[in-house]
């Protein structure tokens, strides 16, 4: 995925862009996360509920179950 994929909906819309990225360009994604003492991040929670894609919009709670079904997954977190 290209990074014009996930902001081609901000182009010439100033407000959108503000509140999607911050003043040092980081993608607010929406992801609740901690960094512990090792360096690893947890993700937590989530700000919204759905992962809006190609005009659908996903619950992560059912891409995450439907992940977990596969024999070789043990645990997943989805992000939008």
């Amino acid at each position: 995925m290209f990074i014009n994929d996930v902001v081609a909906g901000y182009f010439s819309n100033q407000e959108a862009t503000a509140s999607t990225l911050d003043s040092t360009g980081w993608l607010r994604t929406g992801d609740l996360c901690y960094i512990d003492e090792d360096g690893f991040i947890f993700v937590v929670d989530r700000l919204k509920e759905l992962i809006k894609y190609k005009g659908y919009q996903v619950p992560p709670v059912e891409l995450e179950a439907l992940l977990l079904t596969h024999p070789e997954i043990d645990n997943c977190v989805v992000f939008p």
